[in-house]
């Protein structure tokens, strides 16, 4: 028999993929727009240093914070900044595959893209989690 720290750790997992496939369908409406529209808008500058890291971290961090605290909002805020991030990033690569810059996005985007992305996929995982307790508070379900 399950116990309940598997089960909330099993919900939790969900939750975490659910909000990647939001990312994902995100990335993919906007890579296929680009790619369909084929707006060439030139050259593009990766690792243009303006901001330092610590300015970048703490900006991840705000974000983050808004996307977990959104939960009690019953994550709508959280999904939409998860799907626009989808967005961006899928526009940003289908800018990148146009203008045959992808292997630079790639270099540019591996170091940070992959823990600032998975943050934000924990952050929304625990939003949808807020959200759900928050509801079986609420109509007062018993169920896991």
């Amino acid at each position: 028999m399950n116990s309940k720290k598997e089960v909330k750790t099993s919900n939790f997992i969900w939750y975490v993929l659910i909000v990647f496939l939001i990312y994902f369908i995100g990335c993919t409406i906007s890579l296929v727009l680009s790619l369909i529209l084929n707006i060439n808008l030139g050259h593009m500058i990766f690792n243009k240093n303006d901001y330092s890291w610590l300015q970048i971290f703490f900006h991840n961090i705000s974000i983050i914070l808004i996307i977990m605290f959104s939960g009690f909002l019953m994550s709508i805020p959280s999904i939409l900044l998860i799907l626009v991030n989808g967005f961006v990033f899928g526009a940003v690569l289908g800018q990148s595959i146009i203008s045959t810059q992808l292997m630079e996005l790639v270099i540019s985007t591996l170091s940070h893209g992959i823990p600032e992305i998975a943050a934000f996929l924990i952050a929304g995982g625990t939003a949808l989690n807020i959200s759900q307790h928050i509801l079986k508070k609420k109509f007062k379900i018993d169920k896991p």
